[in-house]
This record gives C-alpha cells, sequence and structure tokens, in this order.
C-alpha cells in the first residue's frame, strides 16, 4: 500500500486537535449534514479520519460490513443485533453468571432454556428485570 502523501497525514493528525464544532463543519463536508447521526466527538473524528483515507486509497467497503461496523461502535444502550453463540457474563452479588444466546432466540442458562433475557435475569435475582438492562446491554 503507498505511503499517505504529508497532507493527509497532517489532515488526519489534525482531526485531534479540532473542536467538535469544527469536526461537525468538517463531517458535513465530507457525507453532507443528512447523514450526521451522533455529536459524540470521537465517533466522528474516527468517521472523518475514515472517509479522508477512503477518497485518498481509493478504497470503499460493502454496505453491509459498514453496516457491521457501526454496529459494533454503537454506544451502550444501542445494540446491534446479537449473534447466536454470543456469551455474556453477568456478576451478581459476587456470583458470575453465564448465558448463551440461541439461534431461536432463546437464551441458555446453566444448561436450561429460557425464552429471553427477562426470565434469566428473573432467575438469577427472583425479581422482574428488563433482561437487556440487567445484562448491561441497554442503559
Amino acid at each position: 500500500m503507498e505511503k499517505p502523501p504529508l497532507e493527509l497525514t497532517s489532515e488526519v493528525n489534525g482531526l485531534q486537535k479540532m473542536r467538535t464544532d469544527e469536526i461537525l463543519e468538517r463531517y458535513s463536508e465530507l457525507l453532507g449534514p443528512e447523514l450526521l447521526h451522533c455529536r459524540n466527538c470521537t465517533l466522528l473524528r474516527a468517521e472523518v479520519a475514515y472517509r479522508l483515507q477512503e477518497r485518498f486509497y481509493g478504497i470503499s467497503l460493502p454496505r453491509e460490513i459498514v453496516g457491521a461496523i457501526e454496529a459494533a461502535g454503537e454506544p451502550a444502550g444501542k445494540t446491534g443485533p446479537l449473534l447466536a453463540g454470543t456469551r455474556i457474563v453477568r456478576r451478581w452479588k459476587g456470583v458470575e453468571h453465564e448465558i448463551a444466546l440461541r439461534s431461536d432466540g432463546s437464551v441458555e442458562y446453566c444448561g436450561e432454556v429460557y425464552r429471553s433475557l427477562s426470565a434469566v435475569a428473573r432467575k438469577i435475582t427472583g425479581t422482574n428485570w428488563n433482561g437487556k438492562l440487567f445484562f448491561g446491554l441497554k442503559k
């Protein structure tokens, strides 16, 4: 891969010194204001840096991969789809509890199958909980 020119390197490095309003302006220039979906400065800097490099190298990822990357980078409270086989560990009152998500949408816990995260949270705590909240998938 060819080495980026000094202008590109300087611009990408300069993003760290930009204020939020400057990052928002640069983002709008590159992607258009209609695509502005968050105001998290760290994520915006990363997106701008990616787009600058993408322009230089002429590389564009397929839409599915971009979607997966965006879902992975979403802040807590906005989880993307959880895949079958995903394991989640939650410590409750000093005990670690591990669950596994199944392909049919159910949840396995201690060798038993439950229909939802909330059902497992109820089993662990003895009270009603929002399952996503209990397992840290939602704020």
